[in-house]
């Protein structure tokens, strides 16, 4: 005959069983949620090279775009319709070249502060001053008060909206920022938000080695890092162990 369990040997079981889930099921949570963002960040940077290597097929080298067959508002407004005929060459700043390369993805909006462009549509675009600013791994807002932090989306030159809810901000100087979650939190540098520069090698991730000031050891080491040097070492690593202790390139 088996002998039952008494009422206190199932307790202290019990009691071990929550201690257990208590100090495992958080850790799960954190691992799960950050292989999503490996995920994500690798799908929308594959997306974004793959739109960049279709206009470098038509146009060449990403330098050489300052030439094109189409108007500003050709390139903005997706128009296919310039020929040989009737085009005229224009020079592109970086803003078209972008605007070129992202015709190519499937945006629910372009977004604009200029509320007179035919595409401006800032509902839902970017998070607005009243509902929270972006921030550095350490916790501290992201640059200074008014063209960063709470005003930090805004200040982007342009700004897109994936139909899956990435968004996407590009600045003239070549400089791109990913946030795969949107408004979502937390809008922190290296959780959700990873910088890339727009080169003739299409979208290159800021971060590794070198000497500038997005090198690993300086943006993204730990999880004191500012944060902007962190897209490189997702990409490449698959993993944000940067987050709970110090990593090197």
């Amino acid at each position: 005959m088996k002998k039952a369990f008494t009422l206190a040997e199932v307790l202290i079981t019990l009691s071990i069983l929550g201690i257990v889930a208590a100090i495992s099921i958080p850790n799960l949570i954190q691992n799960y949620k950050e292989k999503s963002t490996v995920v994500k960040l690798k799908k929308v940077y594959s997306q974004l090279q793959n739109a960049f290597d279709v206009e470098e097929a038509i146009n060449g080298p990403y330098d050489t775009w300052n030439s094109f067959l189409c108007s500003w508002d050709d390139v903005r407004l997706k128009n296919k319709g310039c020929t040989k005929a009737d085009y005229s060459y224009v020079t592109l700043s970086n803003n078209g070249k972008m605007a070129l390369i992202m015709r190519n993805l499937a945006q629910q909006k372009e977004c604009s502060t200029d509320v007179s462009h035919p595409l401006a549509e800032n509902d839902g675009c970017y998070i607005t001053q009243d509902e929270g600013e972006v921030k550095t791994l350490a916790g501290s807002q992201y640059g200074d008060a008014y063209t960063w932090g709470k005003l930090y989306y805004s200040y982007m030159t342009n700004r897109y909206l994936l139909k899956d809810g990435t968004f996407i901000f590009y600045n003239q100087d070549n400089r791109i920022d990913i946030d795969i979650n949107g408004k979502k939190g937390p809008n922190t540098m290296g959780k959700d938000i990873f910088q890339f520069t727009v080169s003739n090698r299409g979208f290159v991730p800021r971060g590794g080695g070198g000497t500038d000031y997005f090198r690993h050891d300086l943006s993204c080491k730990n999880a004191k890092s500012n944060g902007v040097g962190c897209a490189r070492w997702v990409l490449e690593r698959g993993n944000m162990d940067y987050l709970r202790k110090d990593t090197t390139w």
